[in-house]
């Protein structure tokens, strides 16, 4: 019999609690309703989510970079991170790019080219830079991965996907993802 009186008492106060809110705080809630939620964004012009990517990107074209998009950053983000990644590898994992404080602010990255001021890391390859798909068999995955950060990073220029993302801990303030495919020309 205690057990109902004290749920029915604890109904009652959280009732009174969600009373008050709606009548004292109305703003509040209004806001809480109706606040919008930035989500960041990565797009290419170049390919469209989930769709194959042109093969001037790839080893068997020119093996450049494509062109990026973004949108909704957060306010409070101090750089953005890249990591290009093939998860259906031999490997298990091979990654393509990684690079990091990009401005904040950067809207659009261009073909074939590293925005002022952003570092890049090794990639799978050996080297630094973008490498571009090369699969060596059937159609994989490409996973572009991009972070707000609240800080910059202080990397050096041949660090490896893993040293930057044992870096970026702690400090991702949105993630957005774009996903490309590639099969190699026969």
């Amino acid at each position: 019999m205690k057990a109902v009186f004290l749920v029915i008492f604890i109904a009652l106060v959280l009732l009174a609690v969600g009373v008050y809110f709606f009548i004292e705080k109305p703003e509040q809630i209004n806001q809480f309703f109706t606040s919008k939620i930035d989500i960041m964004t990565i797009t290419s012009p170049s390919f469209e989510n989930s769709r194959f990517i042109p093969s001037i990107f790839s080893c068997d074209g020119s093996n450049i970079s494509p062109a990026f998009a973004i949108a909704e950053v957060p306010k409070d983000a101090k750089s953005l991170a890249l990591i290009v990644n093939d998860p259906d590898a031999p490997s298990g994992n091979f990654i393509h790019w990684i690079m990091w404080n990009i401005d904040s602010n950067t809207k659009n990255i261009r073909q074939e080219s590293t925005p002022t001021g952003a570092m890049e890391g090794t990639n799978s390859a050996g080297y630094v830079g973008y490498a571009g798909p090369c699969p060596p068999s059937g159609t994989h995955h490409y996973v572009f991965k991009l972070y707000a950060l609240d800080t910059l990073l202080e990397l050096e220029s041949a660090t490896t996907e893993s040293a930057l993302k044992r870096a970026i801990v702690g400090h991702i303030l949105a993630e957005a993802e774009l996903i490309g495919l590639y099969g190699r020309i026969k």
